[in-house]
């Protein structure tokens, strides 16, 4: 399987990076969260079908073991797309809106 980030995605590994490197100012737990998202990415992409049914149709989701996000993705034929990651405590319909 391949894996493809929509833009929206993307940033939001960019904003979440940025959070805790600069605004926690924790660069090396930044990265450690990284890896970790980083890591369920390759287990979804191992076994496209590990994410519980989503609520928006066609997606399901996974949430990262020991931290608070949440991985959004669609199987589309021999491609993960990943829509959204989204920490616990947004309202992950807004992220869909």
């Amino acid at each position: 399987m391949r894996l493809r980030l929509t833009p929206r995605a993307y940033g939001d590994l960019v904003t979440i990076s940025s959070y805790i490197a600069e605004e926690q100012q924790q660069p090396l737990a930044a990265n450690a969260v990284m890896q970790r998202l980083e890591n369920a990415l390759d287990r979804i992409t191992s076994n496209p079908f590990i994410g519980k049914r989503s609520f928006m149709p066609d997606t399901r989701e996974l949430t990262v073991s020991n931290l608070p996000f949440t991985i959004v993705y669609r199987v589309i034929r021999d491609t993960i797309v990943v829509t959204t990651i989204f920490h616990e405590a947004r309202d992950p319909h807004k992220k869909h809106d």
